[in-house]
């Protein structure tokens, strides 16, 4: 019966692990392609993004209205396309950090007392999505996996 329970754990672990590159390419290419064209429309609205800046009390509303753009542009391009996934996750959580302690900051202060809605919050799931692929890379189908296979065959990271 040990026999058993062990040999289903085992096959358990290779079902896991054999899905993992497949679900973070799910979420790269859903989440790279929001944060991406979330950026894209900061950059095409960007007048209305420095001005909800300046109502949020940002600093520096106009420069911090670029930066917010570009990492969510760029960022999620990069993340869409599995480059430097682990690299540009860091910008992109800070951003979504920014998010909710700003624009959502009713929410963010009642994240005990309310943990459901702090978790509703469109940021949160960008955040999470970015934690995610920090951790665990971008999986098997993406630039850095197909890099690393040419470049540092005896390298292990």
């Amino acid at each position: 019966m040990f026999k058993f329970i062990e040999n289903f754990y085992v096959l358990l672990i290779r079902a896991g692990t054999f899905l993992l590159s497949f679900l973070l390419l799910g979420m790269r290419l859903f989440w790279g392609w929001q944060f991406f064209s979330g950026g894209w429309e900061k950059f095409l609205n960007i007048a209305s993004i420095i001005s909800f800046f300046q109502a949020l009390g940002i600093p520096f509303p106009t420069i911090n209205a670029y930066i917010a753009a570009s990492i969510e542009c760029f960022g999620g391009l990069c993340l869409l396309l599995g480059l430097a996934s682990r690299l540009v996750s860091i910008p992109l959580m800070i951003v979504m950090v920014v998010a909710m302690v700003t624009a959502h900051h009713d929410v963010f202060i009642n994240i005990f007392s309310n943990p459901v809605a702090f978790t509703q919050q469109t940021p949160f799931n960008f955040f999470l999505t970015a934690l995610i692929v920090f951790a665990f890379g971008p999986g098997i189908f993406s630039l850095d996996a197909l890099i690393k296979r040419l470049f540092f065959k005896k390298k292990s990271f």
